[in-house]
């Protein structure tokens, strides 16, 4: 929406979607004044459900559904009007130099339209470590408090960033958050985003795209697209409801699975595309330093610090690692709730002393699915599987970054995720399935403008790239 309204085309606007725009959820009952209860209640609607541990992110107690691969629950598959911004992690970098090598435009070409993103969505973030890695810094508002023990370890790292197979770079995570005091969306660190941010202060794409359809500049058709199909009007878009209707430009944001579904079907293609996911594990580290933050009922509830792994070898390449607090999310879904006013107190002194790091793998050592369409939905096989061995250099390199710093990596079994909701590829640009140009078009007058053309999905969080590079999609497609 941004690049259509910066194209300068005065043209109507026009989005079809299935997701629930008009639905009531628990956050329409929020009172600023009374924090706690809504929070209390919220969790009492969760409870009512079965919890697996550890909890997954929802949206005030809205679970989203996960596509199944063999039987298995796998990745997210959005039914919320805003997609995955509703439940996102919030965090926002521009991707390296190198992880354009295989695109057809370079960092340069999209630098002015991550520019215009950040500027549009709000990035709270500081110049430290992670910037001067990437050469880039966006930020717009104060970074997000970070409580004591993970400013030490930050430090920390930072001066021991020299491992056998990388070198660390440690830093505030760069958020799409909200931090400025004097702004009613402020956040106010009661640490319960992953149960869903009452105040707004985490950005998602629903309240951008709920206010637009509000003041009329944007016509809202609620109902899923099918298929598209070539006219001499203009790409006529055919929705699953039977009707059909012509337009000039189809822009293709549904997300990877639905828009891969849709040009599958558009294309008479049984099968083909490969969907690429990053594959997490997830570890626990113990702070048992004297640096710990007496405040723990203040705190943010997502990444306190983000560590960039460069390789310095060969053998190994570039990881992220994002360190949470203990959140009272992972435990207060498993007590009862009135028991809760006793069990927040141990919960409350780990939480800066029970870290949670969350390692995101290369794309080629992780989850990768052939996708094949069979009886009209979409269906995939696993064709590659996590590998062990970036795992096991990743927690080796940490090992020797915390040493003397009285942290400590436990000695348990990493949990390995099934996703990281950062799913890419499928009609990668340059590739053999169909021709992408570098405007997204890949059928007269329809482009892709998600991560469905991204050649690789990135270690590094995606969003502010997806958000860019649609912004230049539209610029370049409507100037033709």
């Amino acid at each position: 929406m941004n690049g259509l309204e910066a194209s300068g085309v005065d043209a109507e606007i026009t989005i079809f979607s299935d997701e629930q725009y008009f639905s009531c959820s628990p956050k329409d009952r929020y009172q600023p004044a009374d924090i706690e209860q809504f929070y209390a209640d919220v969790y009492a609607d969760i409870k009512r459900t079965a919890v697996s541990y550890p909890p997954r992110k929802t949206f005030f107690g809205d679970s989203v559904p996960c596509q199944l691969v063999d039987g298995e629950a796998r990745f997210f598959r959005t039914e919320m009007f805003g997609g995955q911004t509703n439940i996102w992690g919030g965090t926002v970098l521009p991707l390296t130099r190198e992880d354009f090598e295989a695109w057809p435009i370079s960092r340069e070409e999209l630098e002015p339209h991550y520019r215009a993103m950040a500027d549009s969505i709000g990035i709270a973030g500081q110049r430290d470590r992670v910037s001067e890695f990437l050469q880039l810094d966006y930020s717009t508002a104060p970074a997000v408090k970070q409580l004591d023990g993970f400013k030490f370890l930050q430090g920390h790292i930072n001066a021991h960033s020299e491992t056998a197979d990388y070198r660390i770079y440690a830093g505030t995570a760069p958020s799409a958050v909200e931090t400025r005091s004097e702004v009613a969306t402020s956040c106010v660190q009661c640490g319960e985003c992953m149960v869903g941010c009452a105040r707004d202060s985490i950005y998602s794409a629903r309240s951008t795209l709920k206010q637009a359809i509000d003041r009329g500049a944007i016509r809202f058709v609620p109902s899923a697209v099918r298929s598209i199909r070539p006219n001499r009007d203009g790409p006529e878009v055919c929705s699953l409801d039977g009707k059909t209707e012509s337009f000039s430009k189809v822009f293709l944001c549904s997300g990877c699975v639905a828009t891969t579904e849709i040009l599958m079907r558009s294309l008479n293609m049984s099968t083909g595309p490969v969907l690429q996911d990053n594959s997490i594990a997830q570890f626990p580290i113990l702070n048992l330093s004297r640096h710990s933050d007496g405040r723990r009922d203040e705190y943010f509830g997502l990444t306190n610090l983000l560590l960039l792994m460069a390789p310095t070898n060969a053998r190994v390449s570039l990881l992220q690692v994002q360190l949470y607090p203990n959140v009272d999310y992972l435990w207060r879904t498993l007590v009862p709730g009135w028991s809760w006013k006793i069990a927040r107190h141990p919960v409350r002194w780990f939480r800066d002393r029970l870290i949670w790091a969350r390692a995101y793998l290369d794309a080629t050592a992780s989850h990768q699915y052939l996708v094949t369409l069979e009886n009209d939905r979409v269906v995939f096989t696993e064709k590659n599987r996590p590998g062990k061995d970036a795992f096991a250099r990743c927690v080796s390199s940490l090992r020797q970054a915390l040493r003397g710093s009285a942290f400590h990596l436990l000695p348990v079994k990493p949990v390995v995720a099934h996703t990281s909701a950062h799913l890419a590829g499928t009609f990668p640009y340059g590739g053999d399935l169909a021709p992408v140009g570098r405007d997204g078009q890949v059928m007269p007058g329809v482009h892709i403008a998600d991560s469905s053309c991204f050649p690789t999905s990135p270690v590094i969080s995606p969003t502010l790239t997806i958000m860019a590079n649609a912004r230049r999609t539209a610029i370049e497609a409507l100037q033709k």
